[in-house]
């Protein structure tokens, strides 16, 4: 996915949420390049596999179609937004979106946790005492 927006909004120091907006066209796309693939693996009754119009293919596999639709734009989007933020993040806490449709542009909302900043004190010179092993 390449054209979505991003927004990141603080909730603590360590939690942010990402809003990611992802265009219907890109949807669409997604889902034109899943019929594909089932078309390729579908097997039709009165069609030899491979063959079966789009139509029927997204009729027949419905369930299927929509689960895998949602799996790859959610996937996508969280790895585009996650690649382009400069966050450090340690793991995702919450997902929340609307209806994956490619008739509906999609907001998805990512919260996550990231590594706290901070910055270690100098250490060099610091004296060191262990008790002898003997």
């Amino acid at each position: 996915m390449s054209t979505f927006t991003k927004e990141v909004n603080d909730i603590s120091s360590t939690r942010k949420t990402i809003t990611v907006k992802v265009p219907a066209a890109q949807v669409a796309e997604e889902e034109a390049g899943l019929i594909k693939n089932f078309q390729a693996q579908a097997k039709v009754p009165g069609f030899r596999p491979g063959k079966a119009p789009a139509n029927m293919v997204r009729a027949r596999y419905a369930k299927e179609l929509k689960q895998e639709l949602q799996q790859a734009v959610l996937a996508k989007a969280h790895r585009d937004a996650v690649e382009s933020s400069d966050l450090e993040i340690f793991k995702l806490v919450d997902l929340d979106h609307g209806p994956v449709s490619s008739e509906l542009d999609l907001t998805i909302d990512f919260t996550v946790d990231i590594l706290p900043a901070f910055e270690l004190p100098e250490y060099v010179g610091l004296k060191v005492e262990s008790a002898s092993t003997d």
